[in-house]
């Protein structure tokens, strides 16, 4: 999460340690400095960082935000507790889209139908598809073609 930002961003006030993600999470902030606490689950935030293909990181994360009094009854700061849960996130949606496409493919007859019915799946789940390259599906035929 904070990654390049250590150790720069301690001390820093929450908007500009997290101003890619500010938009989404600023709002929760004002409901926070309210007196209410708030919890969100599974929550997609897509922080500074690049995947190998040059594509915004894919992250999720569970966090809660509590309220931190004072002995005076105000609020002196927010009690933040978050975790990733970008693993189990991707394998829960993963294994949905395996699971639509066997059930699609259980009585296919033809290749025809079996072309049809897997690019219907997988245009329904366009997440498990952008990340796949010949080069990281197939690598070492990529070498050999590479040595051609």
């Amino acid at each position: 999460m904070i990654g390049l930002k250590h150790p720069g961003i301690f001390g820093q006030p929450a908007k500009a340690a997290w101003g890619e993600i500010w938009d989404s999470i600023g709002p929760a902030s004002d409901v926070v400095r309210s007196g209410q606490a708030v919890y969100k689950t599974d929550d997609q935030m897509f922080f500074n960082s690049l995947t190998e293909l040059h594509l915004p990181e894919e992250v999720y994360h569970s966090w809660h935000w509590t309220p931190v009094w004072h002995e005076d009854g105000s609020i002196n700061g927010i009690w933040n507790t978050t975790w990733e849960t970008t693993t189990k996130v991707i394998a829960e949606r993963r294994l949905s889209c395996m699971s639509e496409l066997f059930s699609k493919l259980a009585d296919t007859r033809t290749q025809e139908q079996f072309g049809e019915r897997t690019l219907e799946v997988l245009a329904r789940n366009p997440c498990e598809t952008y990340r796949q390259t010949p080069n990281n599906i197939y690598p070492q035929f990529i070498c050999i073609l590479d040595s051609v």
